[in-house]
């Protein structure tokens, strides 16, 4: 007696061929994602080889290299598999070149690789980012890291706090910062002589909207109205950095000798103001800081100012993240454009400025003004005129 089997009808036979094709796509899927992953693993180890070898070069020659061929030629860079000439590694596992970057956020080592068709970049930072040191012509430099306001220098030197100023996370590996809530200010006093050249450079986060009207970030002024002070050069000469809802403001006093040195035109006071909704960068424009809108990154700000009596000639220059930017400068009263090779000193013959031995950070000098919404880090004034070179680590 014979049993005859049942047959799979097509639905089972459909449902069934579904099922194993859906499963070899997922696998497929795992397959492809587990290549991935393991390509994209070997990206990062090569960076992370190229970067070693970069720390050893630095420590072998005083000196970062200007690419990683130079490190690899050397024979630095320990690679997987005994790879270590620069054909077998200068390209990864991708086709991709690596690349270096320099700029005031540090050293990157870079490459590209894909995941898909998407074409995604991979970077490590070889070092921390641009900080300002002491140096011979230091003014003043605090850094907060140990969560107080001592400057580092002059050394040991604790500020007159005005009201109420906090500590907070600094810019990546610079410790603390200071956080200005609108409820106080530093008063630090320093000895500040007269200067030719002066540059005024600080870190600030944005960390909420900013208040209407101007709040002080940085102060310096002159008391000139001494007996042993002309009548006509009474003047308090200053530098005034401050913020508005859109805008970053200096100000400052200076003689006006365009229509001679033998006649100065008393003073003016000279304003620069940068819209922060149209900030200069290697690679076009970008907003900072628009209608009370922020961005919770870390910028570094430079003012810099230079005068040279003989030439007659004086400039003043804005670096926002270490790049130069588009600024008019503007005399009041009048609101007249002026030129960068107008001479505009502090100081005039004998007439030198008497500057007040004070810096107020946060606030003006009564107190008012207080800076809201922002932290601050890397403070350092300097009787020096920086350049775009300077601001790499």
């Amino acid at each position: 007696m014979f049993i005859r089997k049942k047959a799979f009808t097509l639905i089972e036979v459909t449902l069934v061929t579904a099922i194993i094709g859906v499963l070899v796509i997922v696998m497929f899927q795992s397959y492809t994602y587990i290549v991935e992953q393991t390509k994209e693993r070997k990206i990062y180890a090569g960076l992370d080889a190229i970067k070693n070898g970069m720390i050893q070069y630095r420590n072998m020659y005083g000196y970062w290299p200007e690419s990683p061929e130079e490190v690899i030629n050397r024979g630095l860079v320990k690679w997987e598999g005994g790879k270590t000439t620069a054909v077998d590694v200068l390209y990864n596992e991708f086709g991709y070149t690596y690349t270096l970057e320099n700029s005031i956020r540090g050293l990157l080592i870079k490459t590209k690789y894909k995941r898909g068709n998407v074409e995604l970049e991979a970077s490590r930072a070889v070092s921390p980012a641009y900080k300002a040191g002491i140096g011979k012509d230091t003014i003043l430099l605090v850094n907060f890291d140990a969560g107080d306001f001592i400057l580092d220098f002059p050394r040991n030197i604790e500020p007159a706090v005005n009201g109420t100023v906090l500590t907070a996370s600094g810019n990546t590996s610079m410790g603390k910062s200071a956080r200005f809530n609108g409820n106080g200010g530093l008063n630090y006093g320093v000895n500040v002589e007269n200067f030719k050249k002066i540059t005024i450079e600080f870190w600030a986060q944005f960390t909420g909207s900013q208040p209407a009207g101007n709040t002080t970030i940085f102060k310096m002024l002159s008391n000139n109205n001494l007996p042993q002070v002309p009548a006509w050069a009474r003047f308090d000469r200053l530098i005034e950095i401050s913020i508005t809802p859109t805008d970053l403001i200096i100000d400052f006093n200076a003689f006006d000798l365009r229509y001679g040195s033998t006649n100065p035109q008393g003073y003016n006071l000279y304003k620069i103001t940068k819209s922060l909704a149209s900030v200069q960068t290697p690679t076009g424009n970008t907003v900072l800081l628009q209608n009370m809108n922020f961005s919770k990154i870390w910028h570094h700000f430079a003012f810099v100012y230079t005068s040279d009596p003989g030439m007659m000639t004086s400039s003043v220059q804005l670096f926002i993240d270490g790049y130069p930017q588009n600024i008019s400068l503007i005399r009041n009263p009048g609101n007249i454009d002026v030129a960068s090779g107008d001479y505009y000193p502090f100081d005039f013959g004998s007439e030198r400025a008497l500057w007040r031995n004070n810096i107020y950070i946060g606030m003006n000098e009564t107190g008012n003004n207080r800076l809201n919404n922002i932290n601050l880090d890397n403070i350092c004034v300097t009787y020096d005129s920086k350049s775009e070179g300077s601001f790499v680590p």
